[in-house]
């Protein structure tokens, strides 16, 4: 696995778990209807984040970028890559 980019795709997927899960729980304490909808671009903005995070991580295993989609089943889907998906740069 390239270091360099699973190093990348990591911290993009855990910046994006962080944008997804905070966001919310301010939008949540704020009475302000535009703070709120903030919150919500700012949770979907954090799930793109994610997705790219994937995207890299298959790109790190040596598989093409689509396999990175599975992302969009959050965190099963990120399992799914991490343990599931063969690395090709795998020595053995």
């Amino acid at each position: 696995m390239d270091a360099a980019l699973k190093k990348t795709g990591l911290t993009l997927v855990v910046i994006g778990i962080a944008f997804s899960a905070v966001a919310p729980t301010a939008g949540a304490l704020v009475e302000s209807a535009t703070i709120r909808s903030a919150a919500s671009t700012s949770a979907g903005f954090g799930f793109l984040i994610f997705l790219a995070g994937c995207v890299q991580i298959a790109k790190a295993k040596g598989q093409p970028w689509y396999y990175g989609l599975l992302g969009i089943m959050s965190c099963i889907g990120l399992a799914v890559l991490w343990f599931a998906v063969p690395d090709k740069h795998a020595k053995g």
